[in-house]
């Protein structure tokens, strides 16, 4: 593949403390009302305004509402799992895409439990 000379002398963008790259992008639509409480609490917060996206994102409460199709999916991704867990032989050869997915289940079923 062509690149521009000007292009190869351009350094590497940092990566965070896993060591991967933050090189996704997600938008969503708010009104102007619900922009200004989120610009006031970012701004009480002291974080950044990613941080506190990602921390609020990713550590809210679940709240569950479930279907047909989402306990079909919860059951594919469990069985997924347990085909990934059969293969393991040791803790090193955890697939980590994988874990993330069973954090997120047992999240959800404590959820459905309460």
């Amino acid at each position: 593949m062509y690149k521009r000379p000007r292009q190869k002398a351009q350094p590497k963008k940092k990566k965070d403390e896993h060591n991967r790259k933050r090189d996704i992008i997600v938008n969503f639509r708010m009104s102007p009302e619900e922009r200004a409480e989120l610009e006031q609490r970012i701004l009480i917060s002291g974080k950044k305004k990613q941080d506190y996206m990602i921390q609020s994102s990713l550590e809210q409460k679940l709240e569950i509402v479930a279907n047909r199709k989402m306990l079909m999916d919860i059951q594919h991704r469990m069985d997924e799992i347990e085909t990934e867990l059969k293969r393991v032989v040791s803790a090193d050869a955890v697939d980590m895409e994988k874990l993330v997915g069973l954090k997120s289940l047992i999240e959800l079923f404590r959820a459905v439990e309460e």
